[in-house]
């Protein structure tokens, strides 16, 4: 018998991981992390920059492209941010007193803003609809992702679902999750 048949047999919950490639998959344009990274880098420092940064980082990490990208989004949040606070760049969406108040994270929104923009991609209609069916399954989605397709994809399922950002909600009790 085979995993996906073990669980379906013994109607167990799955928990899921959805990393990125979800969105390229299913809207047109959707950018990859180094190109979504040097498009908000450069609304903040200059191209020679990242690439100059990419070239120190590629040595330390031994062209280890997942930790480049996670220390890259690290240094340009920062670098995002304060451009946020100084006004060098701005955010239709948020001011600077609700990202202070609310403590919502300029780059993060920034990163949000961008994949709310995207289109879905056509033909896709039915394993949209599978995709949906296959979540509502799940015991936990794990998701990188900063756009809102997994929680359309409970709607489209008519579900809801309990979003938790960071790692809150990991470690509460296990009844919530249907354990037992």
């Amino acid at each position: 018998m085979t995993f996906l048949e073990n669980i379906k047999q013994k109607n167990q919950f799955p928990i899921i991981f959805i990393g990125s490639g979800i969105t390229k998959r299913y809207f047109k344009n959707a950018p990859d992390w180094q190109t979504l990274l040097l498009n908000i880098w450069e609304e903040v420092d200059t191209q020679d920059n990242f690439y100059k940064q990419n070239y120190r980082l590629r040595k330390e990490y031994a062209e280890d492209t997942f930790k480049i990208n996670v220390k890259l989004a690290e240094i340009l949040s920062d670098k995002y941010d304060d451009a946020f606070y100084d006004q060098r760049v701005k955010l239709n969406n948020l001011s600077l007193r609700d990202a202070y108040e609310k403590h919502i994270d300029p780059f993060k929104q920034r990163i949000a803003n961008v994949f709310s923009l995207l289109e879905p991609q056509d033909g896709f209609d039915d394993e949209r609809d599978a995709f949906s069916k296959m979540l509502v399954k799940a015991r936990m989605v794990i998701t990188t992702n900063y756009d809102a397709f997994i929680e359309d994809s409970y709607q489209r399922a008519k579900a809801s679902v309990q979003v938790h950002i960071g790692n809150r909600g990991l470690f509460e009790d296990r009844g919530l999750w249907g354990i037992v």
